[in-house]
C-alpha cells in the first residue's frame, strides 16, 4: 500500500473478460477491424469503441471532446464491453472515502 494522505476508496470491480474477448473475436470474424494508420500499421488493427465516429481514432487533446460518444458499432456489437467500461453513472459517496 502507498503511504500518503490522499483519500481513496477501495472498489471491487467485476469485468466480464470472457464476454469482452468473445465480442472482440466476433468483430474480427465479421471484418470490422481496420488497419491502424496504414503507413505504419505493422500488423496493428483498430476498432473504435468510443470516439467521434466508427473509424475516427483521433485521441489525446485533438478534436471536440463534446462529440465523443460510444460508436453505434460498439453499442451494437460490444454491449458487454460498453457496459463494463461505462462508469460515468457511478457516483461514490464521499463518506466511504478512507
Amino acid at each position: 500500500m502507498i503511504d500518503n494522505l490522499a483519500p481513496y476508496l477501495k472498489v471491487n470491480l467485476t469485468i466480464p473478460l470472457a464476454d469482452i474477448k468473445a465480442e472482440a473475436e466476433h468483430l474480427k470474424n465479421i471484418g470490422l477491424y481496420a488497419e491502424h494508420r496504414s503507413e505504419d500499421a505493422q500488423g496493428w488493427n483498430v476498432f473504435t469503441l468510443f470516439g467521434q465516429g466508427p473509424f475516427i481514432t483521433i485521441g489525446g487533446d485533438w478534436g471536440d471532446k463534446e462529440k465523443y460518444h460510444w460508436t453505434d458499432l460498439a453499442v451494437k456489437h460490444c454491449p458487454k464491453t460498453v457496459e463494463s467500461v461505462s462508469y460515468t453513472h457511478l457516483t461514490l459517496p464521499t463518506s466511504d472515502l478512507v
